[in-house]
């Protein structure tokens, strides 16, 4: 039978702990209690005593890949007290000050015994060095600082510094995982320079000592010196591996906590994973209501983060809106699944800023080691792949896949050419015409944006919109085309056809205060009256920031231009928010007909909409009407204008014109009771009712 391995960290915490606590007992055996008040009487012992405890208490903090160090310089003082007052006297002092540090920092009682141990442990070894350099007795005291014992002296502080900090440097790579050797030799020079110095002026302490008590005190201002100048150079290092607005790990500290534990997975096996976290929509928060909600939003979602993770656990902000959970010693992915489930739904409770309450949204991508990456580079890449299928699928949480890996790097290369798509005039207008229900008459169409790109061919709006919302292109490509779609207005006029044209404006779009004037400065270029053009809105546009909603829709309309609500039904807004909106038309959603008439529940919210859309002098149009019995039951209901494939797919401009001069030459109006008589062109290859809700933007 295979007998269980052992940790090193237990080994290594038996091998200080038992050897120390043996060496204790030896020495209280020694001790006569006779002795006791003449030791406590030694007017050094009190002043090198006065700088123990707050050498002890006070540690400086050394940040790590996998947490923090903590480095005491007490035991510079202690090598002090040894050579003045003896090696019982100095162990004796130091067993206090270490049971004391763990009772005030609730240390524990192993770690506290541990660190007894080893304090009793180093000064006996030192002793031994001086003893044995300077001619001395064992038990030291009283040591004269001259030309034939400083070597010895200095000698054993280099033993007392490598043991006690040699020590605490095992102890923190063997409790983190990593490598004793490695650490040690990253971290040697730090620690030489504060505490070694520190212990290099105990020869000095004592030579004060001899000269005058009164000289001892000024100790404090080297101590304080170096102990400045130590925590001024972590906090150097500190800020450079943390995200100054959340205090959380950066990227840096991040990925360097993952080589670690990848490297200690691969020697003792073990599962862990990692989790990449982005909020959806956070560029509207900034937009909407001001970079400094924005930060509070951040500092908010770090602390709900951390509050809902394990202690072991860490998380990081990586850049923006784009957070990380890095998840080690699992028993397997379906816990990473549900780690991130539950930091969905923490996120999705309200966030309170400064009196506007605020749920997020978030998509989050998981891969893991070993089975989707060896190395932290890979494992973060395939995180972000993960990522962005939960954001375009819309699924909220979404595990690395290995077959996805063609479409995300067809992804990269889009993100990056997507602007010089813009400025080469690779975007071109698709349109989709609407038809008035009661006599079939086109009256106006939707442009819907494609890229003709010269690799990939066309690529569709619900590959590029989501990259263009991320890579702030979506500014210049929202111009580029209302500029194509009011000089093709203007083309059409020439023609004697009198079609007005509808653009979809994204959320980042309609809420910048300059976006009216720079329609009316299009208007102006291309000769084209205001009325035929239309702007559709989302209602989730409305409610982000109504008093801007309302001065930009206020001065759009105006200016004569008409407004649609569109996907209606789907948001948030009130009717009363509803009736005070200067629009002129309700764009009912596709989810809603393509089921009509059989869903007697579709069909009663369509009614209703309809009515409640003619109380308010609204227009109706009907999205995404795919069959004959859609189109009679919209007609029947009194809706007045419908588009769908099963009238006509989105079209290039000339077929679109020549899909009209056929439609026009034959006469082929739509009559009450006549459905079946309108022509069906062949669809595209993609129907646009099958493209995802959050590409609907500039399609």
């Amino acid at each position: 039978m295979r007998r269980p391995r052992i940790d090193p960290l237990v080994w290594f915490y038996l091998g200080v702990t038992l050897p120390g606590l043996a060496l204790l007992a030896r020495i209280a055996q020694s001790v006569h209690p006779a002795e006791i008040p003449a030791a406590l009487s030694s007017p050094v012992l009190w002043a090198f005593a006065v700088f123990l405890v707050p050498c002890e208490l006070w540690p400086v903090e050394v940040p790590l890949p996998a947490g923090t160090e903590e480095m005491k310089t007490s035991a510079a003082f202690g090598y002090a007290i040894l050579l003045t007052s003896g090696a019982r006297a100095a162990i004796g002092a130091m067993v206090v000050v270490a049971v004391l540090g763990g009772l005030v920092r609730r240390r524990g009682i192993w770690w506290t015994t541990f660190d007894v141990a080893h304090y009793a442990l180093a000064l006996a070894m030192t002793a031994f060095v001086v003893s044995a350099g300077s001619g001395a007795p064992r038990a030291l005291g009283d040591v004269q600082v001259d030309a034939g014992t400083i070597g010895p002296i200095l000698a054993g502080a280099g033993i007392l510094f490598v043991t006690v900090h040699g020590v605490n440097a095992i102890l923190t790579a063997l409790r983190n995982g990593l490598s004793p050797f490695a650490y040690m030799s990253r971290d040697f020079s730090f620690q030489a320079s504060t505490a070694g110095v520190l212990m290099a002026l105990s020869p000095m302490a004592v030579v004060a000592a001899h000269s005058n008590l009164i000289v001892v005190p000024l100790l404090g201002l080297p101590l304080y010196s170096v102990y400045k100048s130590a925590s001024s150079s972590l906090g150097r290092e500190r800020d450079a591996l943390h995200d100054s607005l959340t205090g959380l790990p950066n990227r840096t500290l991040f990925r360097d906590r993952i080589e670690q534990a990848t490297a200690r997975c691969r020697r003792n096996g073990g599962i862990l994973a990692v989790l990449l976290i982005d909020l959806d929509g956070f560029k509207e928060v900034n937009d909407t209501l001001g970079h400094h909600t924005g930060d509070v939003l951040l500092q908010q979602v770090a602390k709900r983060l951390e509050h809902n993770l394990r202690q072991v656990d860490t998380v990081a902000r990586l850049g923006g809106d784009e957070f990380a959970v890095f998840l080690p010693d699992l028993g397997g992915l379906a816990l990473a699944q549900e780690t991130a489930h539950r930091l969905l739904a923490a996120l999705q409770a309200p966030f309170h800023l400064e009196g506007i309450s605020l749920s997020v949204q978030a998509s989050v991508g998981i891969a893991g080691f070993p089975e989707h990456g060896l190395d932290p580079d890979t494992i973060l890449q395939r995180a972000d792949n993960a990522m962005y299928e939960a954001k375009r699928l819309k699924t909220g949480v979404e595990t690395y896949m290995q077959g996805r890996d063609r479409a995300s790097r067809r992804r990269l290369a889009l993100s990056g050419e997507l602007r010089g798509a813009v400025d080469d005039n690779q975007l071109l207008l698709h349109y989709q015409p609407k038809a008035r229900l009661s006599d079939g008459a086109i009256v106006s169409v939707e442009a819907l944006v494609r890229w003709n790109h010269p690799w990939y061919g066309m690529v569709p709006p619900s590959e590029f919109i989501p990259l263009a919302e991320r890579t702030g292109v979506m500014r210049p490509l929202t111009i580029n085309v209302l500029d194509q779609a009011l000089r093709q207005i203007k083309e059409w006029s020439r023609l004697q056809l009198d079609l007005s044209v509808a653009v979809n404006i994204s959320t980042q779009n309609f809420h910048d205060l300059l976006l009216p004037d720079e329609i009316d400065q299009l208007l102006t270029r291309h000769g084209v009256p205001p009325r035929l053009l239309e702007i559709e809105i989302t209602e989730s546009m409305l409610i982000a920031d109504p008093l801007r909603a309302m001065h930009i829709m206020g001065r759009l309309s105006d200016m004569g231009i008409k407004l649609v609500v569109d996907d209606f039904g789907t948001g948030y807004s009130s009717l009363a928010y509803l009736k005070r909106l200067p629009v002129d038309g309700l764009k009912i959603d596709q989810s809603f007909i393509k089921h009509l008439p059989a869903d007697e529940n579709d069909t009663v919210i369509v009614r209703s909409t309809i009515e409640l859309a003619r109380n308010l002098g609204l227009q109706v149009v009907a999205e995404g009407v795919e069959t004959v019995e859609a189109w009679d039951a919209l007609r029947d209901l009194g809706c007045d204008l419908a588009q769908g494939y099963w009238l006509s797919p989105p079209l290039p401009a000339d077929e679109l014109l020549q899909w009209w001069r056929s439609w026009t030459a034959r006469g082929e109006r739509m009559a009450p009771g006549l459905g079946s008589s309108l022509p069906m062109p062949a669809p595209e290859a993609v129907p646009e009712a099958a493209a995802p809700p959050a590409a609907r933007s500039l399609q």
